[in-house]
């Protein structure tokens, strides 16, 4: 996908202040001026380009929550045992809970690197906080696509957390939807934990291996080869994540041209060095 290329592109750069070798690039780039304070550039540097890391993994986590729905519409499907079929199903909303709060974790660090006035001023006075503006108006956009995506897998193992309890105490039913989720994860921008240090690195997918049936590695390409494939509340949820997919790619694929020229604006602003103090 060019926009994943692109920003891969600006975290490399960014992150090494070093010049990488040519890669794709969007046909047109916003005209963004080739002279920029060195407050700007850093801010690519410092905030930009880990901000896109961040986002970069957040898909992961996305991609890893489209995996657990389509195992658990498998597992429903195949085992014909209710005590296998419990224990695998337990096992796939682990390995989701894991990705969900990961992406809620990224998704408050980003949220406090977009609230820092100093490298993204509220009041433009100058073309460099125009172009800081525009860049925080697309990562919101980005984070904030993202964050429905959240709420759908987070909804889901809410939802189906309460059904267990209705059955357990009221002898209800668990009725599965793509619905956003009323307790969000925590550290979930859907609801901030007050005083909480959202400062640590952002994380992907490293550590979270898809559960096991029995002695078997479950490949999540073959997952949806059943032949009842399409036709459980999981399988919907899987769609539906499908469908945020498409939608963070639009708001990545505006993002992209913006970070890969304002990079190759600081290009050399970055790479060089430091000026000395003076005696």
């Amino acid at each position: 996908m060019p926009s994943r290329i692109a920003l891969g592109a600006l975290c490399t750069f960014a992150l090494t202040a070093q010049v990488p070798a040519p890669a794709p690039v969007p046909s047109t780039l916003p005209e963004i001026g080739r002279v920029h304070s060195k407050g700007l550039c850093t801010t690519v540097r410092d905030s930009v380009a880990p901000m896109v890391l961040g986002l970069m993994k957040s898909d992961e986590l996305v991609g890893a929550g489209h995996r657990a729905f389509l195992k658990m519409a498998d597992d429903t499907r195949t085992d014909p045992s209710p005590t296998k079929a419990g224990l695998a199903m337990q096992m796939d909303q682990l390995y989701l809970r894991k990705a969900v709060d990961a992406m809620a974790h990224n998704l408050v660090i980003i949220d406090k690197l977009l609230g820092d006035t100093k490298q993204f001023p509220k009041n433009a006075t100058t073309d460099d906080d125009r172009v800081a503006q525009l860049l925080k108006e697309q990562i919101a956009a980005v984070a904030a696509q993202q964050r429905k995506t959240l709420d759908v897998m987070n909804g889901a193992l809410e939802t189906d957390a309460l059904g267990r309890m209705q059955n357990d105490f009221g002898g209800g039913s668990t009725v599965m939807g793509a619905t956003a989720g009323t307790n969000a994860p925590k550290g979930s921008l859907s609801s901030p934990q007050r005083g909480a240090d959202p400062s640590g690195s952002f994380v992907g997918v490293a550590g979270l291996s898809m559960p096991e049936n029995g002695s078997t590695t479950i490949d999540p390409r073959t997952l949806a080869t059943g032949k009842t494939a399409g036709h459980t509340a999981w399988d919907r949820l899987a769609r539906n994540v499908e469908v945020q997919q498409s939608a963070i790619a639009g708001a990545e694929q505006r993002l992209s041209p913006t970070v890969v020229a304002i990079s190759i604006a600081c290009r050399e602003e970055l790479a060089s060095p430091s000026p000395r103090p003076l005696p």
